[in-house]
């Protein structure tokens, strides 16, 4: 009963904490999406990205993750690759189901372009802990090309990936929990690539 009470308070506070730090600042003509991921084993994610839907033009299709955030960063279950790829297709479902995606048949697809900070700091509360990402100095640009191939499923092939920024704003490894009251300094939470 305690672990499903603290589970409870972690939940709220991460989403009145990362609420108040999950601001898009989507660019204009954007939109802006959030989703709520439920527990993954005692991690539970919160997501904020800004997309646009569009199969032509210059700048046809992006998504830019702003938020990604954690409320039991010392869990085993937040820890490693596999929340990038919980993060991920949470985000894959949620834009397709925003977004049309062109037919497989048709010989067309979706020119994808996202980008997400590869970089996070931890803050502990004191009561919990929370993991949010760095700002963009270190960012993440992969390229994708979907299409629908029916029945629910997508193909997609990864165009390529690269890093900006300065990849020395954030430590190589996590650092160690903080003091309650205060921040880590930014690690390297995620390596760049194609999910």
């Amino acid at each position: 009963m305690k672990k499903y009470i603290f589970l409870l308070v972690a939940t709220i506070i991460l989403g009145f904490v990362a609420g108040n730090k999950a601001r898009a600042d989507c660019p204009l003509g954007w939109d802006e999406a959030t989703i709520i991921q439920p527990y993954i084993g005692d991690c539970r994610i919160k997501i904020v990205y800004c997309y646009k839907c569009g199969v032509t033009g210059a700048d046809p299709s992006n998504i830019k993750i702003t938020f990604y955030g954690w409320d039991n960063p010392e869990s085993p279950d937040c820890i490693g690759e596999k929340p990038f790829e919980i993060v991920w297709e949470a985000i894959r479902q949620s834009y397709f189901n925003k977004c049309q995606i062109p037919d497989c048949n048709t010989g067309n697809t979706l020119r994808v372009v996202v980008e997400y900070p590869i970089c996070a700091k931890i803050i502990n509360l004191g009561y919990t802990s929370i993991e949010i990402p760095c700002s963009f100095n270190y960012y993440c640009q992969f390229v994708m090309n979907i299409c629908y191939s029916g029945n629910g499923q997508y193909q997609s092939s990864c165009e390529g990936w690269q890093t900006y920024g300065d990849p020395n704003s954030c430590l190589p490894q996590r650092p160690p929990l903080p003091p309650p009251g205060y921040e880590s300094d930014c690690f390297i939470k995620y390596e760049c690539k194609c999910p």
